[in-house]
């Protein structure tokens, strides 16, 4: 009997393994191989093998948020443009100006209906605020996205600069520096040099494509980078003492705008100390003292 426990143990276990091992293919399904099916023939067979709900409901989506989109304002349609552009958001500009206009008047009006249509002040004042949120929060939303991706920039320029300027002065040229920027960094600065590169490649001016690409992120200290390098190549100076110059004048500002920081911290702190450490101390401290004087009080007040 004990001999018997080890064979019915290890015929357990190798029953087990055989039924997860993965089954071998047949002959047949061996030579049906390549007669299968490997993927859609045409696009219209690559459309029909999406779900019904992107067929149907994003081309619908589409055509629902053209009206919204003809309705803006033509100053909104342009600031969301081009926070699309800083933001590197690839998200469909009209989709994006119906979506907002869906927060801004579907969603309160469904708020409202839910409600039962009140005329109470509270109601009104609830839907209207909810609008005013909803319209403003897709666009909040990619100022914020525009303005992280300009800080990433912005950080992220002077040891961009200074790899720049070594690669120029070690002899290459600035089209070369600038791959070897695309090919040793990472972050938003090195995909806008990699665009300005594929610009370039494809027959666009170098100057032009530069010019671009200040425009795009809106960067100062990269508009002045851009703007040296382009007045450099027009009136023939060295590209390397530009670039050293730039790379010293990137690094000042850097230092300046930490310092800057660093005098806005005592403000910043300002409120959570007076909010939060304040009257923890004061508890801690004259807690003990003002319950010693009430007792005092209370027990002076019954013996008398």
């Amino acid at each position: 009997m004990e001999l018997l426990i080890p064979f019915l143990v290890f015929a357990a276990v190798a029953m087990v393994a055989v039924a997860f091992m993965p089954a071998k293919a047949t002959n047949l399904h061996a030579r049906l191989g390549p007669y299968q099916y490997s993927g859609p023939l045409t696009e219209r067979d690559a459309a029909l093998e999406q779900p019904l709900v992107s067929r149907l409901g994003l081309p619908l989506l589409h055509k629902l948020s053209e009206w919204p989109a003809r309705l803006a304002p033509k100053r909104a349609y342009e600031e969301a443009r081009q926070l699309m552009i800083k933001a590197d958001v690839s998200l469909d500009l009209n989709l994006f100006m119906g979506l907002r206009a869906a927060a801004l008047v579907v969603l309160p009006l469904l708020v409202w209906a839910v409600l039962g249509f009140s005329t109470s002040m509270l109601s009104l004042g609830f839907v209207g605020l909810l609008g005013w949120f909803g319209g403003r929060l897709p666009i909040n939303w990619l100022r914020g996205k525009a303005a992280a991706r300009q800080k990433k920039i912005q950080r992220s320029l002077p040891d961009t600069l200074d790899l720049i300027t070594v690669s120029v002065e070690a002899g290459l040229g600035l089209d070369a520096a600038l791959s070897k920027v695309v090919e040793k960094t990472r972050g938003p600065l090195r995909d806008e040099f990699g665009r300005v590169l594929q610009e370039i490649s494809l027959g666009k001016v170098r100057r032009v494509a530069l010019k671009d690409l200040a425009v795009r992120c809106d960067v100062p200290d990269l508009s002045s980078f851009v703007n040296a390098i382009v007045q450099a190549d027009q009136m023939g100076l060295g590209v390397a003492e530009v670039l050293r110059a730039q790379a010293d004048e990137v690094r000042l500002r850097r230092r300046q705008r930490a310092e800057e920081t660093a005098m806005k911290a005592p403000v910043k702190m300002l409120f959570p100390l007076v909010a939060f450490i304040f009257p923890a101390m004061m508890t801690v401290l004259l807690g003990p003292a003002i319950w010693r004087i009430y007792e005092s009080v209370v027990n002076g007040g019954l013996g008398g």
